[in-house]
């Protein structure tokens, strides 16, 4: 499997990737979101968290 280091959010009803987020340089291993969806936590190998 390849990384592309990113983080996208899809709409789960129509599969249309609404938003990729970039940032890490190496692959992404986690990610987390705020009950209340205004936030998103990613973490990577790269030993960096995304907020």
């Amino acid at each position: 499997m390849v990384s592309d280091r990113t983080v996208k959010l899809w709409d789960a009803c129509t599969g249309q990737c609404l938003k990729t987020l970039q940032g890490h340089t190496n692959s992404v291993q986690s990610v987390a979101f705020r009950p209340d969806s205004t936030l998103v936590a990613s973490g990577s190998t790269d030993q960096t968290l995304k907020l």
